[in-house]
């Protein structure tokens, strides 16, 4: 019998990938850098409380417990539901248990190892029927809707040693990257009866948080993209489930952040505003969160339609659209408010073109823009004459607005002066485009528009323009 070998122990991410996993380590650097000052046992609950829940709702849920997240929250508060399927209910425990177990083995520095793979195991699968925890599977396997067959169930102990060698002599692999080889290894070896997903997920976790990186919480409203991800590592395609980790990262930076930012806006409301004023304050802007969110939403579904009608007419040319979640109210204010948000990524095109094996993507991302009023200033001229010159008035209220550049080989850049899209804001109910000016380019006229199909046409046929012909 042939020994089936693992593929991507060295995997080689490309430069854009690169430059992505870099810029998570910043924003997670800067996180680290905030929770180093001090959180408060409160917020510290908090966050353990909310993630923990999550964490574990959602990794059973994606195999097929069918607990809603609130149901998880009273089991893990020592309820009982006699309504709901016992075996579930175990394993909502047990998770939650094997989660716990994991945060006793972080805080004391200890490493993985093949030990704490099994403890875990056996935590996970106390009290679960015709399950033996803590030891390896003792049959050959086949995993549902996978066309991976796993290695025989007699070379598994070979296996399990090979990846521990690989884990504690590779020290080079950037930490996400060799977090997700780690995680995809075990699920190519499936290594026990059940519970496979799950533990490659708490070793994922594992790695990463020894890191310093935050814990990652694959939702259940992923799955699709997940097992996509994990279809195409093993047909030895990394990539896919390396951004997914990726993505899933920043989330909970932004869980952190709005925690973060949550406290220090409660802090500044006992001090500057009474209780009535301030729910005022937050009730006017939650509804022009909803305004806002509505119109840039609608922005986004006629990019992404105008997007599909192009991308399968030009050869050898590949158009991708990629979405990520519209800032929360939590973010909305955090932005106007001028406070550290990370993930304001909205959308993203992108361009391979095979021919000049060119890639190119446009991101589209939120900022604060804080408006600043011109005034006139006279003076008089050395040849006696009275003139004026433009100087910055008084500011007025700060808002956000959508912008987009351009990223090629791990750099961002503006959009040439070219392309005529500069942003999108909103004018009361309305969105508002701003647009060059076709005789003075860096002059942005505001155009108000319910639709803006013809801008995104026009910012598509310069796009191709600009870097297919």
């Amino acid at each position: 019998m042939t020994k089936m070998e693992y593929l991507l122990r060295n995997y080689i991410v490309d430069q854009d990938l690169k430059s992505v996993l870099k810029h998570i380590q910043d924003i997670v650097n800067h996180l680290n850098a905030r929770r180093d000052k001090g959180l408060s046992s409160i917020l510290k609950e908090k966050l353990f409380h909310h993630l923990k829940i999550s964490q574990v709702y959602n990794s059973n849920a994606i195999e097929g417990n069918v607990l809603s997240i609130r149901e998880t929250e009273l089991i893990l508060d020592n309820m009982q539901l006699n309504d709901r399927p016992l075996k579930d209910q175990i394993e909502a425990k047990t998770l939650n248990n094997a989660i716990d177990f994991l945060y006793n083995l972080i805080n004391g520095n200890e490493k993985l190892s093949r030990r704490s793979l099994l403890e875990l195991h056996q935590i996970l699968m106390t009290g679960v029927e015709n399950i033996n925890g803590g030891v390896f599977r003792k049959s050959n396997v086949q995993i549902k809707g996978s066309n991976h067959t796993p290695p025989d169930w007699i070379t598994v102990d070979d296996h399990i040693d090979e990846l521990f060698n690989w884990y504690n002599s590779e020290s080079t692999i950037y930490p996400i990257i060799k977090a997700t080889i780690l995680h995809h290894w075990l699920t190519w070896i499936h290594p026990f009866e059940d519970g496979n997903g799950r533990m490659s997920r708490l070793m994922l976790n594992f790695h990463l948080m020894q890191f310093g990186f935050p814990e990652v919480v694959i939702r259940i409203t992923d799955r699709d993209r997940y097992y996509e991800s994990l279809t195409e590592a093993d047909n030895a395609n990394l990539s896919p489930l390396i951004e997914l980790v990726s993505d899933k990262l920043l989330e909970t930076v932004t869980v952190y952040e709005e925690f973060l930012n949550e406290e220090e806006r409660e802090r500044e409301w006992i001090n500057k505003y009474s209780e009535n004023e301030s729910n005022q304050r937050i009730e006017t802007l939650r509804f022009n969160y909803e305004v806002w969110k509505s119109a840039l939403e609608v922005f986004k579904t006629r990019f992404q339609q105008s997007v599909s009608l192009v991308k399968d007419k030009i050869p050898n040319i590949n158009i991708n659209f990629r979405e990520y979640p519209i800032l929360s109210f939590n973010q909305y204010l955090d932005i106007l408010e001028n406070r550290k948000v990370s993930s304001t990524w909205f959308f993203s095109v992108g361009i391979h073109n095979f021919i000049k094996n060119r890639k190119i993507a446009v991101v589209f991302y939120f900022e604060r823009h804080f408006p600043v009023t011109k005034k006139k200033v006279f003076y008089t001229g050395t040849d006696g004459k009275k003139r004026y010159r433009l100087v910055n008035g008084k500011a007025g209220k700060p808002y956000i607005k959508l912008y987009a550049s351009l990223r090629e080989a791990g750099q961002s850049r503006p959009l040439p002066e070219t392309f005529d899209f500069a942003n999108v804001g909103m004018k009361g109910d309305k969105m508002v485009v701003g647009v060059r000016d076709k005789h003075k380019r860096n002059y942005i006229v505001s155009q108000e528009t319910h639709l803006a199909a013809p801008i995104i046409r026009d910012f598509i046929d310069q796009l191709i323009s600009t870097y297919v012909k």
